[in-house]
């Protein structure tokens, strides 16, 4: 994820596809999350994390989806 940190910080776009939700909004301005190929939620990666959209600690992986 340095790699992508540097490329933010330089003002490039990124699309970043990832099942590790948790480390990718760390980098993110923005997020979309996708459930069977529909986008069910966008926001801040705050947001995000706020909202119902991903399982919280306790779940069998951060990383799933309702």
């Amino acid at each position: 994820m340095d790699v992508l940190q540097r490329l933010r910080t330089a003002g490039t776009t990124i699309l970043l596809v990832e099942q590790m939700v948790e480390r990718a909004l760390d980098i993110a301005d923005h997020a979309y999350v996708l459930q069977n190929g529909a986008v069910i939620g966008s926001g801040t990666p705050e947001a995000i994390r706020a909202g119902d959209l991903i399982r919280r600690p306790g779940a069998v992986s951060d990383t799933r989806l309702p």
